[in-house]
């Protein structure tokens, strides 16, 4: 946060593990399910955003 004030940066600063992709990391903590034949392809996982992530709104360099 202190180099997102320093540069007045603006926008969404999202949480993502370290180590993992978002997509395994999902599936591992049972918050999204394969359900259908394309999950888990890499086109899929490639495109996959997860819907609840850790995040905050930012507007020149303070949390909004």
């Amino acid at each position: 946060m202190n180099w997102i004030a320093e540069h007045r940066l603006s926008g969404l600063l999202t949480a993502y593990p370290l180590g993992v992709g978002s997509y395994d990391d999902a599936v591992a903590r049972g918050l999204f399910r394969p359900s259908r034949d394309h999950h888990g392809t890499p086109a899929h996982i490639g495109q996959f955003s997860p819907g609840r992530t850790e995040h905050v709104h930012v507007v020149d360099g303070e949390i909004a």
